[in-house]
């Protein structure tokens, strides 16, 4: 435990990085140069025990300091350090070491259960769409700022993927929500994902002539976004979920069609996850939401306050399958993954640990 003396010392360096006056979260002059220590000494901390993550771990630093200062900072660098050391912060248990040799003794097993421990309160800090929104907005910024990406903005575009894909490959655990109903907090964090285009942004990176760039990383992220996925059936529905974006206007016949194949799939073969997609579950958001004034009201509104948002022709279609859309939403952000205590594959464990020492590990 001797890396918690180092604690009160690195609660005073991550309290440097900036402060809230009031609302407003104000960054320190010296935020880069501090973060640039941070990296160093996380990257060269001892390579067995980690106690300097550790001791960041014990110390809540990544939900006090740094998903304040990812939300808050504008400038460039800042962000890119600080992304850099969440993607070192989120790398899995078993790429730091050898699990099998660590659990054969005691100060290896409460080792990995801090660092488990860790990995889990920064998954639990991205499922705040805020935080989410902080990473695919840089990935926008980035891509806005230059016609022709540098080496150095393909490195910090790789880098926001390295982090979404380290944070959904953290095992899944579940969240009490508001209402006393357990949320999974991988679907959570998709959720907002979805609903800030992360799909558009994945589909104009893969175009993207510098793609080579953040190509296996990519993979990893879709294969993590899909996982336990029935793939045959996940591509008819997407063609359904085209289709039904343009509802306003297709029809009642037409849009009653793509509601009955959806309530078969999901209800009558139990295919629910198929319906995970983002043009669909994008689509849905749109209907009780967006486009008919239904912002901040609660899916359990009744039928009359419906009525008084809702134009008359679409109140009839949401009264018709309000059930099917509720419920597809409310399976999505309640159902963990299949395995929820276990992580991915091998094969992905071992690519992972190959490409962060390549392109993390500084």
């Amino acid at each position: 435990m001797d890396y918690l003396l180092v604690t009160p010392q690195l609660h005073s360096v991550f309290s440097s990085l900036g402060s809230f006056e009031g609302d407003t979260y104000v960054v320190s002059p010296n935020a880069f140069a501090i973060l640039e220590e941070i990296n160093y000494k996380l990257t060269y901390e001892d390579q067995t025990l980690r106690t300097f993550r550790r001791a960041i771990g014990f110390g809540q630093n990544v939900r006090s300091d740094l998903i304040p200062l990812l939300e808050n900072a504008k400038d460039d660098a800042v962000l890119e350090s600080v992304i850099r050391i969440l993607v070192n912060l989120t790398v899995p248990v078993e790429c730091l070491f050898s699990v099998d040799v660590m659990y054969r003794t005691e100060v290896g097993r409460h080792t990995i259960f801090e660092l488990n421990k860790l990995l889990y309160n920064c998954k639990e800090a991205f499922t705040d769409p805020k935080v989410t929104k902080s990473v695919v907005e840089y990935i926008k910024h980035i891509l806005e700022s230059e016609s022709k990406l540098s080496p150095q903005k393909c490195d910090r575009i790789n880098n926001c993927l390295l982090l979404l894909r380290n944070i959904l490959h953290i095992p899944e655990t579940m969240l009490q929500s508001n209402s006393g109903h357990q949320v999974s907090m991988q679907n959570t964090i998709l959720w907002n994902l979805f609903i800030q285009s992360i799909d558009k942004l994945m589909l104009y990176l893969m175009t993207c002539p510098q793609r080579s760039n953040w190509g296996v990383t990519m993979v990893q992220l879709i294969a993590l976004i899909y996982k336990d996925q029935h793939i045959p059936t996940l591509e008819v529905m997407h063609y359904y979920g085209i289709l039904l974006e343009d509802f306003n206007n297709n029809g009642e016949f037409v849009n009653d069609c793509i509601f009955t194949m959806m309530h078969h799939i999901g209800g009558d073969l139990g295919h629910t996850g198929v319906l995970f997609q983002p043009i669909i579950l994008k689509t849905y958001s749109r209907i009780w939401e967006a486009d008919y004034g239904l912002c901040d009201v609660s899916l359990t509104l009744t039928k009359h306050a419906r009525i008084t948002f809702l134009t008359f022709t679409f109140y009839f279609l949401l009264q018709d399958w309000s059930d099917l859309i509720e419920y597809v939403i409310h399976k999505f952000m309640n159902t963990p993954p299949k395995s929820p205590l276990t992580l991915p594959t091998t094969s992905l464990t071992e690519m992972t640990k190959e490409h962060n020492q390549e392109h993390t590990l500084w």
